[in-house]
């Protein structure tokens, strides 16, 4: 009680000064940052209850061209600097406190996502209300590490009194004045806190489901090449999913279009110390790529090409013009008003095979009961005349070609091959053009038909994700895993290479994974 009557006194004594100076700054940030003048975002106050704290807004609003926020040290003006350098940024936060959410002296209140990363001594820091300033800020404030100000906030927590409230806010008006422990080493703000235990390189496979071999295969490269780290799986029902059941954890997440998604993968990241993250099915890239820096940002990398490729890929009538901007020959494609008969018709975004059709006339076309205008029309590719390739193409983080694997479709299931066999008579009409593509990092699955009689060649789709019949690849000894490890946490560079087995085989048949008690 005597704390709370101490903050309401204090910020009533000064309350003429307090709101001529909150005028000043509001003015002073719409006519430097225009709107908004309050930065508004949600902070676990005591026992770590969620509150909308408020502040000044320092930053700007700028942004790529994945529409992701720029870096901080970019979006922090000189004005900005001089706001939080003065603490100016926090006057808002009295509101807070007359609200009772914060207190004048407590430990600062950090980010919701933090919550779950503390430890049980660190999470004592919320036994009581937050702070406008604190014991941390008042010994060292940004120049310490996470660990220190846990430290010192735990302390505080123990030792709180009405004579330490008042000598912590004497001793915050003079690291103000002298601008003291601002920022922390190389950055314009402090580090994020991703846990207490980040040594491990963990691997995270998303949507695992059936990817058992792909599994396998980066356990296999983490264990040949002798990297502290496991390789964990992540599915919407990972209990039903047979390759998160092989592996040491397994973690549910909401599907890739949920708001919540990035929020959720971005917590488990830190949590879990998964320092790697391969993305398995097209739903999730274009939204993986648009955060690709925000991860990197936290040391966290995910295995997908830039937004520039993605998109693309993901209309396969704009991978038509991708296709032509790096010389590689394309069918004839069709307008929906000028179509020759017989044609072949696909999803402009489509996977799996579903919803390919060969159309013999306008009138099974007009009669289908589809959306016309979400589908594409070709030219038909006569299997009498040509085969079928997906080729396994692998790119540095630099979008440097590395290794491709042309692997035959020679028999095909529910979209995915069944009986597979490696041809390395493609590389030669592949790799000029290949070498090309802009953006790309990992694997990519090339979709192209070569004639049995000539060296003629199309392009037919790019798929930025390891392909169901990767597995054949891997065996052949493509080992793409191992080409992330070395390159992501082994820090290696990668040099091309075409050490495969030529004509290797692989015939697959139904195996099953059992669950006790499923």
């Amino acid at each position: 009680m005597m704390k709370r009557l101490l903050d309401l006194f204090l910020i009533t004594l000064s309350l003429p000064l307090l709101l001529l100076l909150c005028l000043v700054v509001a003015w002073l940030v719409r006519s430097k940052l225009g709107s908004p003048i309050l930065f508004k975002q949600v902070r676990p106050g005591k026992g770590a209850k969620p509150f909308e704290m408020i502040k000044f807004r320092t930053m700007t609003d700028e942004r790529d061209s994945n529409g992701g926020l720029l870096a901080d040290s970019v979006r922090l003006p000189k004005f900005g600097q001089f706001l939080r350098s003065s603490s100016l940024d926090e006057l808002p936060e009295l509101w807070n406190v007359v609200k009772g959410d914060m207190s004048l002296v407590g430990p600062r209140p950090l980010l919701m996502e933090y919550v779950p990363l503390y430890s049980p001594e660190q999470s004592r820091r919320h036994e009581m209300r937050p702070g406008v300033s604190g014991w941390a800020q008042v010994n060292g404030r940004n120049a310490i590490s996470w660990q220190e100000k846990f430290k010192l906030d735990v302390w505080y927590v123990d030792n709180q009194s009405f004579w330490l409230d008042l000598k912590i806010l004497f001793f915050t008006i003079k690291k103000v004045l002298t601008k003291e422990d601002v920022s922390a080493n190389s950055h314009v703000t402090m580090p994020l806190f991703t846990g207490n235990n980040n040594m491990e390189n963990n691997v995270l496979v998303l949507s695992a489901g059936r990817r058992v071999s792909l599994v396998n295969a980066f356990r296999k490269a983490i264990e040949d090449l002798s990297i502290e780290g496991n390789v964990f799986g992540a599915d919407i029902n990972p209990n039903m999913s047979a390759a998160c059941n092989l592996l040491t954890k397994s973690f549910e997440l909401p599907h890739v279009l949920k708001d919540e998604y990035i929020d959720e993968l971005k917590i488990l990241c830190i949590k879990e110390s998964i320092k790697l993250v391969v993305p398995t099915i097209d739903t999730e890239l274009l939204k993986l790529a648009k955060y690709k820096q925000k991860f990197k940002d936290l040391g966290i990398t995910l295995v997908v090409s830039n937004s520039e490729l993605v998109v693309p890929c993901r209309d396969k009538r704009l991978t038509h013009d991708l296709f032509d901007k790096i010389g590689f020959p394309v069918p004839v494609t069709y307008s929906l008003e000028n179509i020759t008969f017989p044609c072949f018709s696909k999803p402009i975004s489509g996977s799996l095979s579903q919803n390919i059709r060969i159309l013999q006339s306008q009138d099974e076309l007009d009669t289908w009961d589809i959306s016309k205008s979400e589908m594409m029309y070709m030219e038909i590719i006569s299997n009498e005349e040509f085969d079928e390739y997906t080729v396994d193409v692998y790119y540095t983080q630099q979008s440097e070609l590395i290794c491709m694997v042309p692997r035959q479709r020679v028999e095909v299931r529910g979209g995915e091959i069944s009986k597979g066999r490696t041809n390395k008579k493609l590389i030669d009409l592949l790799k000029e053009p290949m070498s090309k593509l802009e953006a790309a990092f990992g694997c990519l699955t090339l979709q192209v038909f070569k004639s049995k009689k000539t060296d003629k060649i199309y392009g037919i789709e790019i798929n930025p994700r390891f392909g169901g019949g990767f597995p054949l690849s891997n065996a052949a000894g493509a080992r793409y895993p191992e080409f992330l490890l070395r390159e992501v946490f082994l820090d290696q560079k990668l040099s091309y290479t075409d050490d495969w087995e030529d004509q290797l085989v692989m015939l697959r048949y139904d195996a099953e994974v059992l669950v006790s008690n499923g």
